[in-house]
C-alpha cells in the first residue's frame, strides 16, 4: 500500500492522470484484500470518477466491477447491482467476452444471495455460453456448478445432477 501512495503521488506530479486512476484501483484492492472495506470504496470511487472524465471504458468497466463488488460485501447489493449492471454494459459495448461472462457470473451469484434461483439460472446460463465460446475451461466447471446450485433450488434435481457430473467430468479431465 505505501509503495501505490508513493507512485500515487509521483503520477499527480507528472500529470499522468491514466496512471492516477490506476493507483486508486489498485488500493481499492489492497484496502479490500485488507478487510478495509469504507477505504476500498473511496479509492474505486476516484478510480471511477477519474475513469470516466479520461473517456476510459475499460478503465471506468473495472473500477464499476470492483465497485460492486465492495459494495456486495458491504451488503449494499441495490447500489452493487446497478455499478454490475453499467459495468455489463460496457464491457458488452467493448466486446470484452470474457469480462462479461464474469460479470454475469457476479450478477448470478447476487441473485442466489437475494434468493431468486430463476434469475440466477438465467445468468449463470448467460456466462456459460460466454465461457464455452471462449473454452475458459475452469470458469465453465465454476459455472456449471454454480448452474446446477441455481437449478437444484428449484426443484430440477435430474437437471442439476447432470450438470454436477458434468462439472465433475471436465475437472477430472482438466487436473
Amino acid at each position: 500500500s505505501a509503495q501505490y501512495e508513493a507512485a500515487l503521488g509521483l503520477l499527480y506530479e507528472l500529470g499522468d492522470r491514466h496512471g492516477v486512476a490506476l493507483a486508486f484501483a489498485n488500493l481499492g484492492v489492497v484496502a479490500q484484500r485488507r478487510g478495509e472495506l469504507e477505504r476500498a470504496v473511496t479509492h474505486y470511487q476516484d478510480s471511477l470518477v477519474l475513469s470516466r472524465e479520461l473517456g476510459s471504458q475499460a478503465a471506468t468497466a473495472k473500477a464499476l466491477l470492483n465497485l460492486g463488488d465492495v459494495l456486495l460485501s458491504q451488503g449494499e447489493a441495490r447500489t452493487a447491482i446497478a455499478r454490475l449492471e453499467e459495468a455489463l454494459d460496457l464491457f458488452r459495448e467493448m466486446g470484452n467476452r470474457r469480462e462479461e461472462g464474469a460479470t454475469l457470473y457476479n450478477l448470478g451469484m447476487v441473485a442466489v444471495g437475494q434468493q431468486e434461483p430463476l434469475r440466477a439460472t438465467r445468468l449463470f446460463a448467460d456466462s456459460l455460453a460466454i465461457y464455452a465460446a471462449l473454452a475458459l475451461k475452469p470458469d465453465i466447471i465454476d459455472c456449471l456448478e454454480a448452474l446446477a446450485r441455481a437449478l437444484a433450488s428449484t426443484g430440477q434435481l435430474e437437471v442439476a445432477a447432470r450438470l454436477f457430473g458434468a462439472a465433475e467430468a471436465q475437472r477430472e479431465v482438466n487436473g
